[in-house]
């Protein structure tokens, strides 16, 4: 999986969205804040929709700040290069297929080699390589995703910590993608209203 992540991670060239994620990060640098503008020039993937993604101070406000803010810490230490906007989102990729194996194998202790095929299958994945080679957010919901499963397991096992970790793993989707944080929010209220008879709270 690290090798199908990283391999040539610089090549090609950014593409239309990734750019859009990396020139935010360099108004970060800059400014220490996402902007709509870069060098007096406007900065817009979605030209017939430009006016609505900033407020009246010139801060981008139509998505989240994450990847932005990770593509910026990328170059900073690296430099303004395809690589190092990529590399913070394959490195998350990477992370998310450690947390799926952590999943697959409390899932499937009791089949043989189940867990092992589970993960070789999303990480030979062409759709999970291709998007998480990408300057933008598709890695960051893959890997809060799994971090929210994981999380949500440990608290329910009352194992220490598993609070905390949905805290922490609803965070990363809050800042990574408005959809897929109030899409994990509603699974996780399903599934607490489906165990309410299991609360100990009355007992």
């Amino acid at each position: 999986g690290a090798c199908l992540l990283c391999f040539r991670l610089g090549r090609p060239a950014l593409w239309q969205d990734e750019s859009e994620t990396a020139l935010r990060a360099v108004s970060i640098l800059q400014t220490g804040l996402p902007r709509t503008s870069l060098g007096g020039v406007r900065v817009t993937a979605q030209p017939s929709l430009a006016v609505y993604e900033g407020n009246a101070a010139g801060v981008w406000t139509w998505n989240t700040w994450l990847p932005a803010y990770l593509t910026a810490a990328s170059f900073a230490v690296f430099g303004r290069t395809p690589f190092a906007a990529r590399l913070p989102f394959a490195l998350a990729a990477l992370l998310a297929l450690w947390l799926s194996w952590r999943l697959f194998t409390d899932d499937m202790s009791k089949s043989p080699w189940a867990a092992e095929a589970g993960l070789a299958l999303l990480a030979l994945s062409p759709a999970f390589i291709l998007f998480s080679r990408q300057s933008r957010y598709y890695a960051l919901t893959a890997l809060g995703t799994v971090f929210v499963l994981h999380s949500w397991r440990r608290l329910l096992a009352d194992k220490r910590g598993g609070a905390l970790a949905v805290v922490v793993s609803l965070q990363i989707l809050l800042h990574s993608s408005f959809a897929f944080f109030a899409v994990a929010l509603m699974v996780l209220a399903a599934d607490a209203a489906l165990r309410f008879d299991e609360c100990r709270c009355g007992a």
